[in-house]
C-alpha cells in the first residue's frame, strides 16, 4: 500500500506553501513524516492512501507493526467458459496474496446454466471472483485500501472496466455495474491487466472443471 503526504509549509517570509509528495510505501513513510515535522514549519499534515482514505500516524504505526501477519499483494485471476447451443458454462477464479512469509492461494469455480454468450461468462466470472473476495474480507482478511491486481484474458471486460472501451450491451452494463459496486464495497484500488491465455490457465481449468460438474473450493499455502 502507498500513501501520499500533503502538508503546508511556512516559509521565512511567512508565506504558506502547499506540498504533495509522490506515493510512498506505507512501511517507509514514517521516517519521511518525522523529517517533515522536524522542520518546525509544517502544519496540517495529511496522509492519504490510494482510495482517498486518510490515515493518522498512530494508525500507520499499528499497521506497520501488524504487517508481517497481514494480507497484502492481492492478485485475482478470472475466466469464463461457454458451451455453444446449450446455455451452459463455467466460471473460475484464483486469488493469490502474501501473508507474512507465506503466499496463500484460494481457488473457486461454479457451473452456470443460464448463459447467453462467452462474453457474459467472463463478466460473471469476475463478479463471482470479487464476491468470493468480499466473503474473505468479511471473515477478517483485510483488503481495505490495498491494491488489487485483476488479471484475465478477456480484453473486452477489462478495457471496459478501465473506462477505455464503451459498453453498449445492456446485459454487460448490468454486470459492469455490479462489479463496480463490489469494488466500492471492498474499497480497493483496482489495476486491470489483460494477460495471455497461457498465463490464465488456472482460472481456465477451473471454469472447464465446473462445466464438467467438478466443483472446486480450496485454500492452500503455495510456499
Amino acid at each position: 500500500m502507498r500513501l501520499t503526504i500533503k502538508w503546508e509549509f511556512i516559509a521565512n517570509d511567512h508565506e504558506k506553501l502547499v506540498f504533495t509528495s509522490e506515493p510512498i510505501e506505507i512501511e517507509k513513510i514514517l521516517p519521511v513524516i518525522e523529517q517533515i515535522e522536524k522542520t518546525g514549519r509544517a502544519q496540517n499534515i495529511q496522509l492519504e492512501d490510494e482510495t482517498g482514505f486518510l490515515w493518522t500516524k498512530k494508525e500507520i504505526k499499528k499497521y506497520v507493526m501488524a504487517s508481517k501477519g497481514e494480507a497484502d499483494q492481492f492478485e485475482l485471476y478470472f475466466d469464463g467458459g461457454y458451451v455453444k447451443g446449450s446455455r451452459n458454462g463455467g466460471i473460475g477464479a484464483v486469488l493469490y496474496f502474501q501473508q507474512g512469509d507465506k503466499k496463500i492461494r484460494y481457488r473457486w469455480n461454479q457451473e452456470l446454466t443460464d448463459l447467453e454468450s462467452n462474453n457474459e461468462a467472463e463478466y460473471r466470472a469476475l463478479y463471482f471472483a470479487l464476491s468470493r473476495l468480499n466473503e474473505l474480507h468479511s471473515q477478517g482478511i483485510a483488503i481495505k485500501g490495498k491494491r488489487l491486481l485483476i488479471k484475465g484474458d478477456s480484453q473486452g471486460v477489462l478495457k471496459q472496466l478501465a473506462g477505455e472501451w464503451p459498453v453498449y450491451d445492456p446485459v454487460f452494463n448490468k454486470w459492469l455495474d455490479r462489479i463496480d459496486g463490489l469494488l466500492k464495497i471492498l474499497k480497493v484500488t483496482p489495476e486491470f491487466h489483460v494477460i495471455p491465455r497461457k498465463d490464465n490457465q488456472e482460472a481456465d481449468q477451473l471454469a472447464t472443471q465446473a462445466i464438467n460438474g467438478i466443483r472446486v473450493e480450496s485454500r492452500n499455502v503455495v510456499f
